[in-house]
């Protein structure tokens, strides 16, 4: 009775899939809106002050708005490479055991997903033992599997590089510029 209890539990092994480790790590993270505020706030406040004593010409008024648009644009650009930079990746590595010669087994690793306000940027995957990997992607996940012929056993890695999309980037360094601007006493802006 032992024995066919043991060969049982051997042959749930075999079958099943394991998920030899799973890491995530950040990359390049953005620096804190914090750490841009009291220099670009200093910059506000100064066009202000250059224009408060100016008449109010349209001449004066095109310069305004010409000097605004350059700062703004300066801190757009600054702060969309600070977050166009930074990535987030996953390695999710998985083994796949065949007990048949002969047979193929398909090994389905979990799907790893971006998290919102991310896409999938990129995406590496290493097999060992003479497997193969398969693949399905799209712009926030990619769902993968590790395929065994034959009897032994293949081990896989995906690694997943995410990154922050650009809708989020964009209305994200916008509200930021917003907030800046209302610090620098442009009131509603």
């Amino acid at each position: 009775m032992r024995l066919s209890y043991t060969i049982i539990g051997m042959l749930i092994v075999l079958a099943s899939p394991v998920v030899t480790f799973a890491e995530d790590k950040d990359i390049n993270p953005p620096e804190p809106f914090t750490n841009y505020v009291a220099s670009y706030k200093t910059k506000f406040e100064y066009l202000t002050k250059k224009y408060t004593n100016s008449p109010i010409t349209p001449a004066v008024l095109i310069q305004f708005s010409n000097d605004l648009s350059q700062l703004e644009n300066e801190f757009r650009q600054e702060r969309r490479e600070d977050y166009e930079t930074f990535r987030k990746v996953t390695t999710l590595g998985q083994s796949c055991t065949n007990g048949s010669p002969g047979k193929r087994k398909v090994c389905p690793a979990p799907t790893i997903t971006c998290p919102s306000d991310f896409e999938l940027v990129s995406q590496e995957t290493y097999i060992t033992g003479g497997g193969a990997a398969e693949l399905s992607r799209s712009n926030t996940e990619l769902s993968w599997e590790v395929v065994k012929t034959g009897k032994g056993r293949n081990e896989g890695t995906a690694v997943v590089s995410c990154r922050y999309s650009d809708v989020f980037i964009n209305n994200t360094v916008a509200n930021e510029i917003t907030e800046i601007k209302k610090l620098a006493g442009f009131g509603d802006s």
